[in-house]
């Protein structure tokens, strides 16, 4: 099964050394910057905006696809959300890759990403619940 798991790796042609997984909000972007200077290139949010792979990551979560290649070609790590939906299959897809799980303090944690993360998502007019959205964060 391992020998599997591998080869999977191998055809979609993932090089994640680096699984992130922990959520946003948790000084992803400080791993990333810290990911950076020791070389990796890594995949975060800010890439799926910049990639124009919104359509790509709701297949993916969706169920519809599994075009782990699309997205993550050229990259060599990756932290934050979208990915952190799926760490553990990239775990699986990616046996090698060395996990790190950042963690921030809970009632500080949703301050912040109540802040920031809730405040976009009103002044763009989703009307989802603070449940519904943590929900999707975190399945």
């Amino acid at each position: 099964m391992e020998m599997e798991k591998i080869r999977e790796c191998m055809e979609e042609k993932l090089n994640l050394e680096v699984i992130g997984a922990g959520l946003c909000r948790t000084g992803t972007s400080s791993l990333r910057e810290a990911l950076k200077i020791l070389g990796f290139h890594c995949y975060h949010y800010t890439e799926m905006k910049k990639n124009n792979q919104i359509n790509p990551w709701l297949d993916i979560l969706s169920g519809k696809s599994e075009g782990w290649k699309s997205i993550f070609s050229g990259y060599t790590a990756t932290v934050s959300c979208p990915s952190v939906t799926v760490y553990r299959k990239l775990m699986e897809l990616c046996p090698e890759a060395k996990i790190i799980l950042t963690v921030r303090d809970t009632q500080m944690w949703y301050q912040s990403v109540n802040d920031t993360v809730y405040s976009a998502r009103n002044e763009s007019g989703d009307k989802s619940t603070s449940e519904e959205v943590l929900s999707r964060l975190t399945m």
